[in-house]
């Protein structure tokens, strides 16, 4: 026994001042990754973004032509705005365009437009007093994502479960 654990003692120590060894340069990498890219829709600038705003002043969303805007309703995957409208006008959500969003305009579906290098979502409206509600959805692949998830769930449950049973009255 003593034999054997001086014989793979000895073959760690060679092995590992065999190995070469990296200073700090060599372990870091060039370009460093950029963690706000990572999260950002397809063809979004990032010099496009909104990065001017003060910090305590969140702008939430901007109209661009005549009118004023009251927000109903502001959660993470629903926002509602009563909109009065001098002419037609764009309202500018400061929410990147991910798949799922869906806009309706007075409860008729709307379609959403994405502003070009920063993403955000646009939604045209005629003049008039209206209601826009975006809501955020599940896709299709978002969908089976919490299906497979969810019967995978299940299935370790029933396992780790019937798992116990089964040892207990194997040996006696």
């Amino acid at each position: 026994m003593l034999l054997l654990f001086s014989s793979c003692l000895a073959w760690d120590f060679y092995y590992i001042t065999g190995a070469p060894s990296f200073d700090k340069k060599e372990l870091l990498p060039a370009i460093a990754v950029n963690s706000i890219m990572e999260h950002l829709p397809k063809g979004v600038l990032i010099d496009k973004l909104d990065k001017n705003r003060e910090p305590h002043k969140e702008t939430r969303f901007t109209i661009q032509g005549g009118g004023r805007v009251e927000v109903v309703t502001w959660k993470s995957a629903e926002r509602v705005l009563d909109v009065t409208a001098d002419e037609p006008l764009v309202v500018r959500f400061r929410t990147f365009n991910f798949p799922g969003w869906t806009a309706w305009l007075d409860e008729q579906k709307s379609e959403i437009k994405t502003e070009a290098g920063s993403g955000a979502i646009l939604i045209d409206v005629p003049g008039g007093r209206h209601r826009i509600r975006l809501a955020f959805r599940d896709t299709p692949v978002r969908l089976a994502g919490k299906l497979i998830s969810l019967a995978t769930a299940i299935v370790i449950i029933i396992l780790s479960v019937n798992i116990p049973r089964s040892r207990k009255g194997g040996m006696t």
